[in-house]
Protein backbone atom coordinates (compact mmCIF):
# COMPACT_ATOMS: atom_id res chain seq x y z
CA UNK A 1 0.00 0.00 0.00
CA UNK A 2 3.00 2.39 1.09
CA UNK A 3 4.30 1.59 -2.21
CA UNK A 4 1.35 2.37 -4.47
CA UNK A 5 0.70 5.53 -2.52
CA UNK A 6 4.77 6.56 -3.36
CA UNK A 7 4.33 5.89 -6.59
CA UNK A 8 0.79 8.25 -7.21
CA UNK A 9 2.93 10.94 -5.13
CA UNK A 10 5.62 11.08 -7.59
CA UNK A 11 3.45 11.26 -10.05
CA UNK A 12 1.40 13.82 -8.94
CA UNK A 13 4.68 16.17 -8.43
CA UNK A 14 5.98 15.33 -11.74
CA UNK A 15 2.99 16.21 -13.29
CA UNK A 16 2.59 19.40 -11.06
CA UNK A 17 6.46 20.42 -12.05
CA UNK A 18 5.51 20.04 -15.48
CA UNK A 19 2.31 22.01 -15.78
CA UNK A 20 4.35 24.82 -13.91
CA UNK A 21 7.30 25.06 -16.86
CA UNK A 22 4.04 24.99 -19.07
CA UNK A 23 2.01 27.55 -18.02
CA UNK A 24 5.34 29.47 -17.25
CA UNK A 25 6.71 29.40 -20.51
CA UNK A 26 3.22 30.17 -22.40
CA UNK A 27 2.70 33.43 -19.67
CA UNK A 28 6.41 34.47 -20.21
CA UNK A 29 6.19 34.43 -24.24
CA UNK A 30 2.62 36.24 -24.37
CA UNK A 31 4.63 39.07 -22.58
CA UNK A 32 7.06 39.39 -25.53
CA UNK A 33 4.25 38.75 -28.35
CA UNK A 34 1.65 41.16 -26.84
CA UNK A 35 1.74 44.79 -26.42
CA UNK A 36 1.91 47.27 -29.43
CA UNK A 37 3.65 44.95 -32.55
CA UNK A 38 6.46 45.92 -31.83
CA UNK A 39 9.41 43.44 -30.66
CA UNK A 40 10.42 45.14 -27.74
CA UNK A 41 12.03 42.02 -26.47
CA UNK A 42 14.59 41.46 -29.21
CA UNK A 43 15.50 45.61 -29.31
CA UNK A 44 17.20 46.68 -26.57
CA UNK A 45 16.21 50.29 -25.75
CA UNK A 46 18.49 52.92 -26.22
CA UNK A 47 17.57 55.49 -24.13
CA UNK A 48 19.68 58.09 -26.30
CA UNK A 49 17.54 57.30 -30.14
CA UNK A 50 14.26 58.28 -30.64
CA UNK A 51 13.60 55.68 -32.54
CA UNK A 52 13.39 53.56 -29.25
CA UNK A 53 10.53 55.45 -28.14
CA UNK A 54 8.44 55.92 -31.33
CA UNK A 55 7.36 52.85 -33.36
CA UNK A 56 6.02 52.82 -36.81
CA UNK A 57 3.06 50.92 -36.54
CA UNK A 58 1.79 50.88 -40.00
CA UNK A 59 3.78 51.37 -43.61
CA UNK A 60 2.87 51.67 -47.33
CA UNK A 61 4.34 53.19 -50.24
CA UNK A 62 2.08 55.11 -52.35
CA UNK A 63 2.87 57.59 -55.31
CA UNK A 64 3.83 61.09 -54.23
CA UNK A 65 4.57 64.80 -55.79
CA UNK A 66 5.79 67.64 -54.45
CA UNK A 67 7.66 68.68 -51.19
CA UNK A 68 7.42 67.51 -47.71
CA UNK A 69 7.86 70.02 -44.84
CA UNK A 70 9.35 67.68 -41.89
CA UNK A 71 11.00 65.36 -44.29
CA UNK A 72 12.29 67.83 -46.23
CA UNK A 73 12.25 66.25 -49.60
CA UNK A 74 11.79 68.38 -52.22
CA UNK A 75 10.46 68.02 -55.82
CA UNK A 76 9.22 64.51 -56.03
CA UNK A 77 7.69 63.39 -59.21
CA UNK A 78 5.02 60.70 -58.30
CA UNK A 79 7.80 58.97 -56.59
CA UNK A 80 6.85 55.81 -54.32
CA UNK A 81 7.41 56.90 -50.84
CA UNK A 82 6.43 55.56 -47.46
CA UNK A 83 3.07 56.72 -45.66
CA UNK A 84 3.61 55.87 -42.30
CA UNK A 85 1.67 55.72 -38.74
CA UNK A 86 3.65 56.47 -35.83
CA UNK A 87 2.79 55.02 -31.97
CA UNK A 88 4.40 55.95 -29.09
CA UNK A 89 6.11 52.87 -26.64
CA UNK A 90 6.14 55.12 -23.50
CA UNK A 91 4.03 54.03 -20.79
CA UNK A 92 1.61 56.00 -18.88
CA UNK A 93 -1.72 56.98 -19.60
CA UNK A 94 -0.83 60.28 -21.99
CA UNK A 95 1.13 57.51 -24.20
CA UNK A 96 -2.21 55.58 -24.47
CA UNK A 97 -4.10 58.47 -25.20
CA UNK A 98 -2.18 59.80 -27.67
CA UNK A 99 -1.80 56.47 -30.09
CA UNK A 100 -5.39 55.76 -30.16
CA UNK A 101 -6.21 59.19 -31.40
CA UNK A 102 -3.22 58.80 -33.75
CA UNK A 103 -4.64 55.02 -34.79
CA UNK A 104 -8.48 56.48 -35.21
CA UNK A 105 -6.81 59.40 -37.42
CA UNK A 106 -5.09 57.36 -39.58
CA UNK A 107 -5.04 53.78 -39.95
CA UNK A 108 -8.22 53.50 -41.95
CA UNK A 109 -7.05 56.09 -44.01
CA UNK A 110 -3.62 54.32 -44.65
CA UNK A 111 -5.30 50.98 -45.16
CA UNK A 112 -7.95 51.83 -47.31
CA UNK A 113 -5.26 53.35 -49.77
CA UNK A 114 -4.57 52.10 -52.67
CA UNK A 115 -2.19 53.12 -55.74
CA UNK A 116 -4.04 54.30 -58.77
CA UNK A 117 -4.17 52.39 -62.01
CA UNK A 118 -2.59 55.65 -63.78
CA UNK A 119 0.04 56.21 -60.94
CA UNK A 120 -1.27 59.84 -60.22
CA UNK A 121 0.24 61.33 -57.03
CA UNK A 122 -2.16 60.75 -53.63
CA UNK A 123 -2.14 62.32 -50.19
CA UNK A 124 0.90 61.54 -48.25
CA UNK A 125 1.27 60.98 -44.52
CA UNK A 126 4.79 60.37 -42.69
CA UNK A 127 6.83 61.49 -39.40
CA UNK A 128 10.07 62.69 -37.33
CA UNK A 129 10.85 61.94 -34.03
CA UNK A 130 13.72 63.28 -32.32
CA UNK A 131 14.99 63.11 -28.80
CA UNK A 132 17.03 66.54 -27.27
CA UNK A 133 17.71 65.68 -23.42
CA UNK A 134 14.10 64.12 -22.00
CA UNK A 135 12.21 65.72 -24.62
CA UNK A 136 10.96 63.35 -27.03
CA UNK A 137 9.03 65.28 -30.39
CA UNK A 138 6.94 63.51 -32.55
CA UNK A 139 5.41 65.37 -35.41
CA UNK A 140 2.96 63.64 -38.00
CA UNK A 141 2.46 65.69 -41.47
CA UNK A 142 -0.34 64.83 -43.53
CA UNK A 143 0.36 66.04 -47.12
CA UNK A 144 -2.72 66.74 -49.22
CA UNK A 145 -2.38 66.82 -52.76
CA UNK A 146 -4.83 69.69 -54.07
CA UNK A 147 -4.60 72.26 -56.91
CA UNK A 148 -2.45 74.11 -53.71
CA UNK A 149 -1.11 71.75 -52.28
CA UNK A 150 -1.36 71.59 -48.09
CA UNK A 151 0.10 70.59 -44.84
CA UNK A 152 -2.16 69.57 -41.27
CA UNK A 153 0.55 68.52 -38.51
CA UNK A 154 -0.07 66.57 -34.94
CA UNK A 155 2.55 68.07 -33.00
CA UNK A 156 3.13 66.16 -29.83
CA UNK A 157 6.25 66.23 -26.68
CA UNK A 158 6.88 64.16 -23.77
CA UNK A 159 9.18 64.06 -20.98
CA UNK A 160 10.61 60.51 -21.40
CA UNK A 161 11.44 60.49 -17.76
CA UNK A 162 7.95 61.24 -16.57
CA UNK A 163 6.11 59.91 -19.61
CA UNK A 164 3.96 63.24 -19.43
CA UNK A 165 2.81 65.33 -22.29
CA UNK A 166 4.54 68.90 -22.53
CA UNK A 167 2.83 72.17 -23.59
CA UNK A 168 4.25 74.45 -26.38
CA UNK A 169 4.92 76.61 -23.63
CA UNK A 170 7.37 73.73 -21.79
CA UNK A 171 9.16 73.68 -25.31
CA UNK A 172 9.97 77.11 -25.68
CA UNK A 173 10.76 76.89 -22.13
CA UNK A 174 13.30 74.63 -22.61
CA UNK A 175 14.62 76.52 -25.64
CA UNK A 176 17.00 79.87 -25.82
CA UNK A 177 14.10 82.36 -26.43
CA UNK A 178 10.87 83.19 -24.96
CA UNK A 179 7.23 82.63 -25.90
CA UNK A 180 6.07 86.27 -26.75
CA UNK A 181 9.20 86.49 -28.83
CA UNK A 182 8.08 83.22 -30.73
CA UNK A 183 4.54 84.18 -31.25
CA UNK A 184 5.23 88.04 -32.56
CA UNK A 185 8.07 86.29 -34.72
CA UNK A 186 4.74 83.95 -36.71
CA UNK A 187 2.80 86.91 -36.31
CA UNK A 188 5.56 88.81 -38.46
CA UNK A 189 5.60 86.23 -40.77
CA UNK A 190 1.74 85.89 -41.09
CA UNK A 191 1.72 89.35 -42.05
CA UNK A 192 4.02 89.06 -44.95
CA UNK A 193 1.76 86.31 -46.75
CA UNK A 194 -0.77 88.71 -46.18
CA UNK A 195 1.19 92.03 -47.61
CA UNK A 196 2.36 89.69 -50.44
CA UNK A 197 -1.50 88.94 -51.10
CA UNK A 198 -2.43 92.58 -51.12
CA UNK A 199 0.26 93.02 -54.03
CA UNK A 200 -2.28 93.11 -56.99
CA UNK A 201 -5.24 92.25 -55.34
CA UNK A 202 -8.76 94.20 -55.86
CA UNK A 203 -10.81 96.05 -53.12
CA UNK A 204 -13.32 93.24 -52.72
CA UNK A 205 -9.91 90.71 -52.40
CA UNK A 206 -8.30 93.19 -50.31
CA UNK A 207 -11.31 93.52 -47.98
CA UNK A 208 -11.14 89.21 -47.72
CA UNK A 209 -7.13 89.54 -46.63
CA UNK A 210 -8.30 92.03 -43.92
CA UNK A 211 -10.61 90.01 -42.49
CA UNK A 212 -8.05 86.64 -42.97
CA UNK A 213 -5.21 89.17 -41.63
CA UNK A 214 -7.40 90.35 -38.46
CA UNK A 215 -8.16 86.58 -37.68
CA UNK A 216 -5.15 85.29 -38.44
CA UNK A 217 -2.80 87.59 -35.92
CA UNK A 218 -4.76 87.70 -33.17
CA UNK A 219 -3.55 86.43 -29.84
CA UNK A 220 -5.92 83.49 -29.67
CA UNK A 221 -4.75 82.31 -33.19
CA UNK A 222 -1.14 82.53 -31.76
CA UNK A 223 -1.55 80.71 -28.43
CA UNK A 224 -2.50 77.79 -31.18
CA UNK A 225 1.20 77.81 -32.25
CA UNK A 226 3.33 74.65 -31.92
CA UNK A 227 6.83 73.86 -31.33
CA UNK A 228 9.55 71.14 -31.04
CA UNK A 229 12.87 70.46 -31.55
CA UNK A 230 14.28 69.26 -34.44
CA UNK A 231 17.33 66.70 -35.10
CA UNK A 232 19.52 69.90 -34.86
CA UNK A 233 18.22 70.79 -31.40
CA UNK A 234 16.74 73.90 -33.05
CA UNK A 235 13.20 74.92 -31.98
CA UNK A 236 10.70 74.59 -34.50
CA UNK A 237 7.40 76.67 -34.71
CA UNK A 238 4.35 75.47 -36.53
CA UNK A 239 1.59 78.43 -36.81
CA UNK A 240 -1.30 78.36 -39.69
CA UNK A 241 -2.85 80.94 -41.07
CA UNK A 242 -6.23 81.59 -42.83
CA UNK A 243 -6.76 81.58 -46.72
CA UNK A 244 -8.94 84.42 -48.30
CA UNK A 245 -10.98 81.90 -49.63
CA UNK A 246 -11.27 80.35 -46.04
CA UNK A 247 -8.72 77.66 -46.60
CA UNK A 248 -6.18 77.09 -43.78
CA UNK A 249 -2.60 77.33 -44.56
CA UNK A 250 0.24 76.01 -42.26
CA UNK A 251 4.10 77.22 -42.09
CA UNK A 252 7.02 75.65 -40.47
CA UNK A 253 9.95 77.72 -39.15
CA UNK A 254 13.71 77.63 -37.25
CA UNK A 255 12.65 80.23 -34.54
CA UNK A 256 16.59 80.85 -33.17
CA UNK A 257 18.33 83.96 -32.49
CA UNK A 258 20.10 83.42 -35.69
CA UNK A 259 16.60 83.22 -37.91
CA UNK A 260 15.25 86.13 -36.37
CA UNK A 261 18.18 88.47 -36.79
CA UNK A 262 18.42 87.27 -40.63
CA UNK A 263 14.56 88.14 -41.25
CA UNK A 264 14.84 91.49 -39.94
CA UNK A 265 18.37 92.43 -41.71
CA UNK A 266 16.07 90.76 -44.48
CA UNK A 267 13.26 93.22 -43.89
CA UNK A 268 15.46 96.05 -43.24
CA UNK A 269 17.48 95.57 -46.54
CA UNK A 270 14.45 95.20 -48.62
CA UNK A 271 12.93 98.23 -47.15
CA UNK A 272 16.02 100.08 -48.30
CA UNK A 273 15.88 98.76 -51.97
CA UNK A 274 12.60 99.85 -51.71
CA UNK A 275 12.98 103.20 -50.96
CA UNK A 276 15.80 103.25 -53.33
CA UNK A 277 13.49 102.82 -56.58
CA UNK A 278 10.76 105.15 -55.31
CA UNK A 279 13.07 108.00 -54.28
CA UNK A 280 14.11 108.99 -58.34
CA UNK A 281 10.80 108.17 -59.50
CA UNK A 282 9.55 110.93 -56.87
CA UNK A 283 11.92 113.27 -58.07
CA UNK A 284 10.85 112.91 -61.62
CA UNK A 285 7.48 113.48 -60.75
CA UNK A 286 8.07 116.68 -59.14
Amino acid sequence: MKKILSAVLVCALAFSMCSCSLFGGSDKKSKSSTGSGVAETTAPLDKTKAESYVSTALEKKLPFSGDFQITGEKGLKNALVPNRMPQLMLDGDAARRINLEITAKYRVQLKTKQRPADDHAVDRVDYVCTLNGNILSLVIEHRTVEEVPNSFFDVYNFDIETGEQLTGADIVAASTTELKKTRNYAKEKINKIYDAMEKDADSATRARIANARQVSTSDENLEQCEYYFNAKKNLIIIYHYKGVNGAIGYAVHEVTKATMKEDKKGDKQTSEQKSATEAPANKKDE
